[in-house]
């Protein structure tokens, strides 16, 4: 996929929704700016300004403008000069696993605390 993302000046990610937006991780890590709608898993993985542009829903008119503007542009690809240093510092791949993994032996030991307390 970098491979692709090295040869993009923009991603474009219209999605309706996502789990989590991870192929705008990956546009950015490639120091590429994602251009997507503000849905659900999207809103986390772009940030406004330092990573892309999220959109209004279905807001059709104000993406292609953007978009004209950005191939119009001829500093567009200055424009968001941060984007892989915020992906690297906010996604790196050991910290996220090590976040899912907190999480979920909070939830599992919260189940557990739940059960002896109920059992009392």
């Amino acid at each position: 996929m970098h491979e692709v993302f090295q040869c993009a000046d923009l991603h474009l990610f219209l999605s309706y929704r996502e789990g989590f937006g991870s192929v705008a991780i990956e546009a950015a890590s490639c120091a590429v700016p994602t251009f997507a709608y503000d849905v659900v898993g999207v809103k986390d993985s772009v940030k406004e300004g330092i990573s892309g542009r999220k959109f209004n829903f279905k807001d059709m008119s104000s993406v292609a403008e953007a978009i004209s503007a950005a191939a119009t542009d001829r500093e567009f690809e200055k424009r968001y000069p941060e984007a892989r240093d915020w992906a690297i510092a906010n996604f790196e791949r050991k910290q996220l696993w090590q976040s899912y993994l907190s999480f979920y032996l909070r939830s599992r030991d919260d189940r557990v605390n739940d059960k002896r307390r109920a059992a009392k």
